[in-house]
């Protein structure tokens, strides 16, 4: 009795199997074809989707033959797609079978050390900026045009705060000079000063009186 119904199996699968190919003819009849007659190339719906049964033709003609029933593609036990597709995706961070929605997120999300909006300057802004290689030795104006000092070193204070300025003064030839700071914003270009930066309501004597200043703390002065 086992012998007989495997063989009635055997011979029912085999005959699924050869009417394939009249399956498959019959489901290009209808489907538009070029000049010569052949098949013109269509976008394939995904499994599971309107003229995209579950599985494949082969599986389904072996489940007729079975009398199994393949669960269709996104359900549990078989995911969309073939399992050459999902590995592709899994491969190249893609989503075409539908099996890998994390990859879509992935896609949209930005690239680590990619530039972002939080880091992006405006370069044509900057090039009319203060290069501190330009400001640093310029010499320091009131507004009386009476040289006060020099400017002998710009710091960035921690915490990314306001610029200082460092202002040599008094002294000759940097021999017996006192360093005082002072908020770098307080210096001024005017636009026809020949390059003077101009320190208003400053003498020697009002700079001489501030608190002096020193690089101790400060290995990384310039050299």
């Amino acid at each position: 009795m086992r012998t007989t119904r495997a063989s009635l199996l055997a011979m029912t699968a085999a005959a699924a199997l050869l009417a394939l190919p009249a399956l498959a003819e019959a489901q290009t009849q209808g489907q538009p074809r070029d000049a010569a007659g052949g098949l013109l190339a269509q976008a394939a719906p995904r499994d599971g989707a309107p003229g995209n049964p579950p599985s494949t033709a082969t599986q389904r003609g072996a489940d007729s033959a079975t009398g199994n029933r393949t669960p269709a593609d996104g359900t549990p036990g078989n995911p969309p797609g073939t399992a050459a597709g999902r590995a592709v995706d899994r491969t190249l961070g893609t989503n075409t079978t539908g099996a890998q929605p994390e990859n879509n997120r992935a896609a949209t999300s930005p690239a680590t050390g990619a530039t972002t909006g939080a880091l992006a300057v405006d370069s044509n802004a900057l090039r009319s900026g203060r290069r501190a290689s330009k400001v640093i030795g310029s010499a320091v104006y009131n507004e009386n045009n009476e040289s006060i000092g020099e400017i002998d070193d710009i710091l960035i204070p921690p915490g990314g705060s306001a610029p200082v300025a460092v202002i040599s003064v008094g002294g000759f030839l940097g021999i017996g000079a006192k360093l005082v700071a002072v908020p770098y914003d307080r210096l001024n270009m005017a636009a026809n000063s020949n390059g003077r930066w101009t320190l208003a309501g400053a003498t020697k004597d009002s700079l001489g009186s501030l608190p002096t200043f020193t690089y101790e703390s400060q290995p990384e002065r310039r050299g």
